[in-house]
């Protein structure tokens, strides 16, 4: 009898566990997805070229430069739930831009080519990736309490 106790207190441990796992998981797609979508499609529009410039990998950053301009965001969001779609919980996932005047844009200024210079930027609202990782933080450590 005590032998069946202990592996129905085994079984009943690995089903709990199992179940925080797929929460775990279930949290991690939902914040990385809400994430690279405010990011994506928070960044501003002018060729197309910053905004598919984002880029996703996991355990190691990738360093290659996109080329390709697309101002919807679509192929961008297309490579996220393609590269979170092989991911998996405890791998580190890399949410990143190469464009060269990326900054610039966060910073709510853009690159006049004509003037040659740095100007203000009405379509870059200033800090637009800082306040998508604000407010993933929020819904995330939201979305965990409900768990």
């Amino acid at each position: 009898m005590g032998i069946s106790n202990i592996a129905r207190f085994e079984l009943d441990l690995k089903r709990d566990l199992d179940r925080l796992s797929e929460q775990a998981e279930e949290i991690r797609q939902v914040a990385i997805l809400k994430l690279g979508r405010r990011c994506i499609l928070g960044t501003p529009v002018d060729t197309g070229l910053a905004r598919n410039s984002w880029q996703f990998s996991t355990n190691a950053p990738l360093f290659r430069v996109v080329q390709q301009r697309d101002r919807t965001g679509n192929r961008a969001l297309s490579r996220l739930g393609s590269k979170l779609s092989r991911s998996e919980l405890g791998d580190t996932f890399f949410i990143q831009n190469r464009a060269r005047y990326i900054l610039t844009l966060e910073r709510g200024r853009r690159f006049n080519v004509v003037a040659r210079r740095v100007t203000g930027s009405e379509q870059a609202p200033q800090g637009w990736v800082r306040k998508a990782i604000r407010d993933t933080r929020r819904e995330v450590a939201s979305l965990a309490k409900a768990v």
